[in-house]
């Protein structure tokens, strides 16, 4: 169906159509989606209908009808003609334009989306790899930290290890050397006692010769 202005005004001043030439194509948009739409009730049927009325001149009516509780009411009666060769070409040639130019644009739009995937896919990656290069130096930090405090440990222990070795072997001299001033002095004061005892006897036998 093509309508220009001047048909449109005889169409409205036939069928007493309000609306205007711009406002008509949303119009008969909301009416066909009425149709498509109808509201079905167990007794009733309320609702737009669409009838399609064929001649074998090749022209065709559509009408919008009404469907109510007291009769049917034609809405809108639009007549269809059959298109002609070159109608019929410059309207595929328009929709294959329109195709191919959607088709471009489907293209575009889905080059630039695949470069957005790549990119993001790089960052990604980068994002990766710099986190495992973390995970990796957070690791050998870890590693070398253990290490080090294992290391030190160690070292105390050997350390604590040599200074009790050498104070044990410092009190064990010390006691040795203690000992053997012990055994000394015992011994002279034993040597002593003897002397002195043997000298007591010694006086006491004169006494008594």
């Amino acid at each position: 169906m093509d309508i220009n202005e001047a048909e449109f005004f005889s169409l409205k001043t036939e069928q007493s159509i309000l609306v205007d030439f711009q406002a008509f194509p949303s119009k008969l948009a909301e009416i066909l989606e009425k149709c498509l739409s109808v509201s079905m009730s167990r007794d009733d049927r309320i609702g737009f209908d669409l009838v399609l009325e064929t001649k074998q001149t090749g022209e065709a009516l559509l009408n919008v009808i009404e469907q109510n509780h007291f009769k049917a009411l034609c809405h809108l009666s639009l007549k269809f003609r059959e298109a002609t060769d070159h109608i019929l070409k410059q309207h595929l040639a328009h929709r294959l334009s329109v195709e191919k130019s959607q088709n471009e644009e489907l293209r575009i739009t889905n080059e630039r989306l695949e470069m957005a995937l790549a990119r993001r896919t790089q960052e990604y990656e980068q994002v990766l790899a710099e986190l495992k290069r973390f995970q990796e130096e957070r690791d050998q930090k870890i590693e070398q930290i253990l290490l080090q405090k294992q290391k030190e440990l160690t070292d105390f222990a050997k350390e604590s290890f040599d200074k009790e070795k050498a104070l044990n072997s410092s009190y064990e001299s010390e006691l040795r050397k203690l000992t053997e001033a012990h055994q000394k002095i015992l011994r002279e004061l034993n040597e002593k006692l003897d002397s002195t005892t043997e000298n007591l006897k010694i006086q006491t036998e004169k006494r008594w010769h």
